[in-house]
């Protein structure tokens, strides 16, 4: 399996680089003391934009956050290791990220702390292939890190495929649509908005994670030193998660709109990803342990780790018991 780095046309760096630039100005000095000037306990939450999230922006967008005194930022990235590597770095307090995603970092950043589940899926992944290019003549894929390499890979095995005769192209998943439609690539395995993005350059959908075996959890990840100090506060900002998590799945339709609010994607795509989720806050489990034991397994297969990684040092299994679910 060989590996390419796509290289972003000039306009699209000059973008991205100007949004990490304003994340990182509303995270510095002012915002802080602006919080210490009140009541309000401040939180910085890294998440990607997608309905994924659904649960935070409706929590966001109700008011629940405020209603719990927390004064809660957003630090949006595009997907991939970005999140939990800025909670390591002290860029965010607190990140949801894939399990496939967050567990090759933790041996290279020991302040990260897993408190829980955020959610949960079978199906939510799709792969989409460019008209015209069947699974049997794919060479090259889009891809990412972590939780989108694994779903690459347990794709191209489902379909016969050797992945190591396959060129992968590391990209972040807003990029896979434009790969795509350039035909930089035949396809690649993502979420949406980008499934549906993928089918607007051209793409079709032929395929879900739910056929080829590859079910995700979402996990909430924090900064070990920021949790040491503000071990309260987490257990409010979890807690609300968890209420706005119940009303996710009580009400669809508010989860729909709150999304289509808070990242402008159409109500299609909200609902059908929002549909395939079961947002549900709550404590690992052995079949958890189990599935991450199988992703290590993968991950030193394709060298992405060197040794298995001791779970017990980073995952506080009876945190959210002790502090929030009781």
């Amino acid at each position: 399996m060989t590996e390419t780095k796509y290289s972003r046309p000039a306009a699209a760096v000059g973008v991205v680089a100007l949004s990490a630039a304003l994340a990182a100005c509303s995270s510095g000095p002012d915002a802080a003391s602006a919080a210490d000037g009140g009541e309000m306990a401040s939180v910085r939450i890294s998440i990607g934009t997608d309905p994924s999230f659904a649960a935070a922006y409706v929590a966001e967008q109700q008011g629940m956050f405020e209603d719990a005194g927390l004064s809660v930022e957003f630090v949006n990235t595009g997907g991939g290791p970005a999140s939990v590597q800025n909670v390591s770095a002290g860029v965010a307090d607190i990140a949801i990220n894939g399990d496939a995603t967050t567990l090759p970092l933790l041996p290279q950043h020991s302040k990260l702390k897993v408190l829980g589940v955020f959610e949960e899926s079978d199906t939510l992944f799709k792969v989409v292939l460019r008209e015209g290019v069947e699974p049997a003549d794919i060479e090259k894929m889009a891809y990412g890190p972590g939780l989108r390499h694994y779903m690459t890979v347990r794709y191209l095995e489902s379909e016969g495929i050797d992945p190591s005769s396959v060129e992968l192209i590391n990209a972040d998943s807003p990029e896979f649509p434009a790969i795509l439609g350039n035909g930089d690539a035949d396809g690649y395995v993502s979420f949406e908005p980008w499934v549906s993005r993928g089918v607007e350059q051209g793409g079709r959908v032929v395929a879900d994670s739910g056929d080829f075996g590859a079910g995700f959890t979402q996990w909430i990840v924090v900064n070990g030193d920021w949790l040491s100090e503000n071990e309260e506060t987490a257990a409010k900002f979890v807690s609300v998660l968890d209420e706005a998590a119940e009303l996710v799945e009580s009400d669809p339709d508010l989860a729909i709109r709150d999304t289509m609010t808070a990242i402008k994607v159409d109500e299609p795509t909200a609902r059908s990803a929002i549909e395939e989720i079961t947002f549900n806050v709550r404590e690992f489990t052995p079949a958890d342990f189990e599935a991450a034991g199988q992703l290590m397994k993968f991950f030193e297969s394709s060298d992405v780790i060197d040794a298995p990684i001791d779970l017990d040092k980073f995952i506080l299994a009876d945190w959210l018991k002790t502090h929030v679910l009781n």
